[in-house]
């Protein structure tokens, strides 16, 4: 099962990507990208929502997102 989703992540990530190109084609770079981050973020929001507001029962769902301590992304930052 994890191949089949490893392969479906590579397809629809080569789509974004090219997708992403094609649409930088005659256009500035920084709206396209700045379009494209806020396209997802509008995708995994509800989810994120959903985990803050209903948390016990999505949390034995697939789509519950674990909240982490503001540490964990300012490591990532700083790596």
């Amino acid at each position: 099962m994890w191949v089949f989703l490893g392969i479906c992540s590579a397809f629809f990530l080569g789509f974004h990507e090219i997708f992403k190109k094609v649409s930088v084609n005659y256009n500035a770079v920084l709206p396209v990208l700045f379009f494209s981050s806020l396209a997802s973020a509008v995708f995994f929001l509800p989810f994120i929502g959903i985990s803050l507001f209903v948390a016990e029962p999505a949390e034995p769902v697939l789509w519950y997102v674990q909240q982490v301590p503001l540490r964990a992304p300012l490591l990532f930052v700083i790596k």
